[in-house]
């Protein structure tokens, strides 16, 4: 049976083209949103789900949800 990990990366909006990345606390980036996801997909994760934070009617954070096969 597939085993799988997970990881989760946040990230606040600079402009259009930046974004600011939080890798669960371990790293911070700026780059674009493809930049980053070709990135993940580079070393294997797949992007599962988008979920967003708002505040006083804005969203002001995105969260990404990644998942990547277990190698036994």
């Amino acid at each position: 049976m597939q085993k799988w990990e997970y990881t989760t990366l946040s990230n606040t909006v600079l402009d259009k083209l930046k974004w600011k990345w939080d890798d669960n606390g371990k790293t911070t980036k700026e780059q674009s949103v493809n930049s980053r996801l070709d990135e993940m997909g580079r070393q294997g994760w797949e992007l599962v789900n988008i979920s967003t934070y708002q505040s006083n009617g804005y969203t002001s954070m995105y969260y990404f949800y990644f998942k990547r096969p277990i190698q036994e």
